[in-house]
């Protein structure tokens, strides 16, 4: 090959107009030939992304998907309990295990205890970090390869600085070591595609990592799909003329078929999954349109109009001329192409999220590069030693622009989400204990209640198990109950069905009347960035203010006394500790005493003296039937037996009952109280005598 002659190019040829004109092609010059201060620019991008993704790092709360995911990694399981979990959730929640090993492997060597590990934001991220500023390198190296090393050096600036990338690689989630494996396979191939030595490792690194892709996140196993296309079509891509690159395409397409190994372990999965099918839900998705200009407006300034535009027009830019540029070039075009409309058309088959481009987020942004390379050749003009930089002025300003818009206020976020942290807080430092609260959806109970405790208050979740607007109405009837048995509950609108994307119920607003006082708890840091059209489940549609705003709403004592008054009550009812309240069935929740003298405070309204009798609906916890001795200011008043276990309506002795406060007691006998759980009251009303 060396000794063959090579036809003379005329003089007079022009230069492609393309990002990587100065760049000639494989058959001339080595991909990897050196470049003056290469070096110092990988270590010098590669620092400044671990910086930029290091800042704050532990100062939000852990979000949900954070929860989650450290909930499934956290010891004393092991390695391997995580991944059998993994493969046995898989028909519902659809995960798959590597990031959780690597993330249980870490904190196996941290060490401590786990209620302390998973309460530690800045422990469980730093692995994300760490994924995601190796990445850059890779990902530079990559690029240098396959397209030119001017190209790469901006795809590395605006990987490292970049909002998505840096988001995802300061949570402790799926998504950091996939945005890893997604550089090192493009790395492995561009080693595959380009080395003269050492190939069989080049073939190891790319197979390896994306068998490790696909072992991540579902999605991962689009980058066999991508990268597969792109050699297979390379043949008909190489347009050169040259005998020696064509050769080389042909051998890029018989690699193909080897992507087949690296999707090897998704096939267990998808085993367990069509065994057990139909067991994960699906909501409609926006159109087609919405979902490619969001992903493409996240990727660059947010998807509000003027920059989302940008966004899209850059993107068509350097599409444009990343398929110019070389032959290598135009096969990672079709790989990266591949890679983002098959993430593109899954998404509208699920719930969507920005998220799932995590993996094609290494061929956006070097797409996006090409384009800002292009501009700045353009803009250079005749002044070649501007050439290569301008492109990089223009990177730098775009990050420069996203560190003040996007990143600052994201340092600044207490909680990435709906703030359940906050919501604790609140409920904590105004609500006596004993106090239940019900939470509009049972979903949210894991957040509020389980990881961000309320200490001496009773989260409380009825649902139903169905869904659709009819189960919805159901839910909402049991719900009202609760606050009506409860008048001391507050309910806290973390939810607000009806708010959704193709929302197919409305907004309960029965609350809204019903409570006579609101906190407004606002994420102000995130609804600016929403605001700013940067944040992740956001789309061209919008959304609503629920991730940032939750409105608690409640009553005060004198509050219920007015509704009382208004609503015609004579006597009101009042449970101080130590009572509670506890779920004894599914749906229904009664007020708790442990065995002795309850106190029950009762008060007349009415301004005159009453007469009538108490009616008691309730139950006794115990293994024998119990006596009670009712009490009314220290007078007994009658006495009355519960049976174990089965709720059951009872009534007192008539007897007078004066204007103001007055102490109910119930009492059980003393030597019983090893025999006795609790007493359960579902609710005490008074019930006035007939007139005469």
């Amino acid at each position: 090959m060396a000794s063959r002659k090579k036809k003379a190019r005329p003089k007079t040829t022009p230069a492609p107009a393309s990002a990587a004109a100065s760049v000639p092609d494989a058959a001339a010059v080595s991909a990897s030939a050196p470049v003056p201060g290469w070096r110092w620019w990988l270590a010098g991008v590669t620092l400044l992304g671990l910086v930029i993704r290091a800042v704050g790092l532990g100062h939000a709360d852990l979000w949900v998907d954070e929860i989650l995911f450290v909930w499934m990694s956290l010891p004393p399981a092991s390695m391997w309990d995580v991944a059998v979990q993994h493969y046995q959730q898989f028909p519902s929640i659809g995960h798959l295990p590597l990031g959780a090993m690597l993330q249980n492997g870490y904190l196996h060597l941290v060490g401590g205890t786990p209620d302390a590990l998973q309460h530690a934001p800045l422990i469980q991220r730093v692995p994300a970090v760490i994924w995601g500023s190796l990445a850059i390198p890779a990902l530079m190296m990559a690029i240098r390869r396959l397209v030119s090393a001017p190209v790469a050096r901006i795809t590395g600036l605006l990987y490292a600085g970049l909002f998505f990338p840096v988001f995802y690689s300061r949570e402790a989630y799926y998504y950091a070591p996939l945005t890893l494996f997604a550089c090192l396979a493009l790395l492995g191939l561009a080693g595959v595609m380009t080395a003269e030595r050492k190939r069989g490792l080049w073939l190891a690194l790319w197979l390896v990592s994306l068998a490790a892709a696909t072992l991540t996140h579902i999605t991962g196993v689009l980058l066999c799909l991508g990268h597969g296309a792109g050699l297979a079509l390379a043949p008909l891509l190489c347009r050169s003329g040259e005998k020696s690159i064509s050769t080389q395409a042909r051998h890029w397409a018989r690699l193909s078929p080897l992507v087949l190994i690296s999707a090897l372990p998704l096939v267990p999965f998808l085993a367990i999954r069509m065994a057990h099918p139909g067991q994960q839900g699906v909501s409609g998705a926006p159109a087609f349109w919405m979902v490619l200009y969001d992903m493409i407006g996240k990727q660059f300034l947010g998807v509000s109009p003027v920059a989302g535009v940008a966004g899209v027009v850059l993107f068509i830019v350097g599409l444009i001329a990343l398929v110019h540029t070389n032959e290598r070039s135009r096969a990672i075009a079709v790989a990266m192409g591949v890679v983002i409309l098959a993430t593109l058309l899954g998404s509208l088959s699920t719930q969507y999220s920005s998220r799932y481009f995590t993996a094609a987020s290494p061929g956006v942004v070097l797409i996006f590069a090409t384009g800002l390379q292009w501009i700045g050749e353009r803009l250079a003009g005749n002044r070649p030693a501007w050439r290569d930089r301008m492109g990089l002025v223009l990177a730098g300003a775009v990050v420069a622009l996203q560190l003040g818009l996007f990143h600052l206020p994201a340092y600044q976020l207490e909680a990435k989400a709906r703030n359940y942290g906050g919501m604790a807080r609140w409920l904590i430092a105004h609500m006596p204990p004993g106090t239940p609260y019900l939470l509009e959806s049972a979903y949210d109970i894991r957040f509020l209640g389980q990881y961000h405790q309320t200490p001496g208050l009773i989260p409380a979740t009825p649902y139903t198990h169905g869904p659709g607007p009819a189960e919805m109405e159901k839910l909402r009837t049991i719900q009202q109950n609760f606050m009506l048995q409860f008048p001391e509950a507050p309910f806290v609108e973390a939810a607000r069905h009806g708010t959704e994307f193709n929302a197919q119920v409305p907004v309960w607003t029965w609350p809204h009347e019903h409570f006579r006082e609101r906190a407004d708890l606002w994420n102000k840091p995130l609804e600016r960035l929403v605001k700013r059209g940067i944040w992740p489940q956001i789309h061209a549609a919008g959304m609503p203010d629920i991730e940032y705003h939750t409105v608690i709403w409640y009553n005060t004592p004198a509050d219920n006394l007015q509704i009382a008054l208004e609503q015609g009550e004579g006597v009101t009812t009042r449970y101080p500790a130590p009572w509670s309240v506890a779920q004894v069935a599914q749906g229904v929740y009664m007020r708790v005493h442990p065995p002795g003298q309850a106190r029950i405070e009762l008060n007349n309204l009415t301004g005159e003296s009453l007469s009538g009798r108490l009616v008691v609906e309730g139950a006794m916890a115990s293994r024998n039937a119990v006596p009670v001795e009712y009490r009314i200011d220290g007078t007994p008043l009658s006495r009355d037996t519960f049976s174990p276990g089965s709720t059951r309506i009872s009534s007192t002795a008539e007897f007078s009952l004066s204007p103001g406060p007055h102490e109910l007691s119930m009492s059980t006998p003393s030597g019983m109280d090893q025999r006795i759980q609790a007493m359960l009251i579902k609710q005490i009303r008074f019930e006035p005598s007939p007139p005469n």
